[in-house]
């Protein structure tokens, strides 16, 4: 039996909206990797979710198919979930990240970035993307913009709600 109160910020996120902020931030995630891929000239989108179902299946994915878009798609929404439960943990155990969401969106989508494009995928089967300022900016702005600032105003609204400091 567990005899910290309600209100502790261990206690602050239910599954439901930590399930919500994931589905949420992953469906916003997507929308801007669509955007961002046909503002650049694209004209397949779904080329992006076969690069990420690439990460397991390597060049298979890239030849496309209706099941490699599927496994894209929930590949995607299954990191943007594993992030957004990192989020919430580390938002209710670590006080400091309570202080200024705005702050701790950007530095949260900051670090996601660098994990993902300097770690997880080159250590995957996706084909190497040579480095390029310029997208890595936009992809770093997207990520802060769709996935840190989301989780930070969601964490934040709910601790205030709770009275949580």
């Amino acid at each position: 039996m567990n005899n910290q109160p309600a209100n502790t910020p261990q206690k602050l996120f239910t599954t439901r909206l930590i399930v919500s902020a994931g589905l949420l931030v992953g469906i916003l995630d997507g929308i801007a990797a669509i955007i961002s891929y046909l503002v650049k000239g694209g004209k397949h989108p779904e080329k992006i979710f076969h690069f990420i179902a690439s990460a397991v299946f390597g060049s298979t994915a890239l030849k496309g198919g209706t099941d490699m878009l599927i496994a894209g798609i929930t590949f995607h929404l299954l990191i943007a979930m594993i992030w957004t439960i990192i989020f919430f943990w580390a938002y209710a155990n670590i006080k400091t990240l309570r202080t200024c969401w705005i702050l701790t969106g950007i530095g949260y989508g900051a670090m996601v970035w660098a994990i993902m494009t300097q770690l997880i995928v080159p250590l995957s089967k996706a084909p190497a993307i040579p480095f390029n300022w310029k997208q890595a900016v936009i992809g770093m702005l997207i990520i802060i913009v769709a996935i840190g600032l989301p989780l930070a105003a969601i964490a934040a609204n709910q601790s205030k709600r709770n009275k949580i400091q």
